[in-house]
């Protein structure tokens, strides 16, 4: 059950827009669940918010290793985070 609490708080904190509370609650669910796809990929998204670049290529390598036939929904998902960051920088 705290494992599904850290994942409901996560989830909570990037509905709320506070993407350090979500890295903060998916990096502690992933100690242990480290398997767990669609967080790895939830995770990459929101270190891509923070622009952790280089952990959210970390992540999403895991993920892409955990599903390699999933790698391209890893690959659009970082891209396109990515390309949020850059559209924040220009504004």
């Amino acid at each position: 059950h705290d494992q599904q609490a850290l994942l409901i708080a996560a989830y909570a904190a990037v509905g709320a827009n506070e993407p350090d509370s979500a890295a903060s609650f998916f990096r502690r669910y992933l100690h242990t669940n480290p398997w767990d796809f669609r967080t790895q990929l939830a995770y990459t998204a929101v270190l891509c918010k923070n622009s952790d670049l280089k952990n959210a290529r970390a992540h999403a390598d895991t993920a892409s290793n955990l599903k390699p036939e999933n790698c391209s929904a890893a690959l659009i998902l970082l891209q396109s985070a990515l390309e949020g960051n850059r559209q924040q920088e220009i504004e």
